[in-house]
């Protein structure tokens, strides 16, 4: 996956079940998701019966960057 530039990859315990969602299958997220957590969901999908969210990976890496600074970096970027 390509993230601004740099190429990322993820490791997954396990994996249940692999899809192909079709590109006319996907739909913008409702418009009453607009807050926080709507920023997370790039869209919705519907698969026979079953109801699927895309999420946006980029912004939730981009808030686990914002959230995961470590004491470290934190006090090394005081003493900088």
């Amino acid at each position: 996956m390509n993230i601004k530039e740099r190429t990322i990859g993820f490791v997954v315990d396990t994996a249940r079940e692999f899809v192909s969602i079709p590109t006319a299958a996907i739909q913008p997220p409702p418009e009453k998701m607009s807050g926080l957590s709507g920023k997370y969901i790039e869209g919705i999908a519907k698969l026979k019966e079953r109801l699927i969210l895309i999420l946006n990976i980029e912004e939730i890496l981009e808030t686990a960057d914002m959230v995961n600074i470590s004491p470290r970096s934190s006090h090394q970027a005081n003493r900088d």
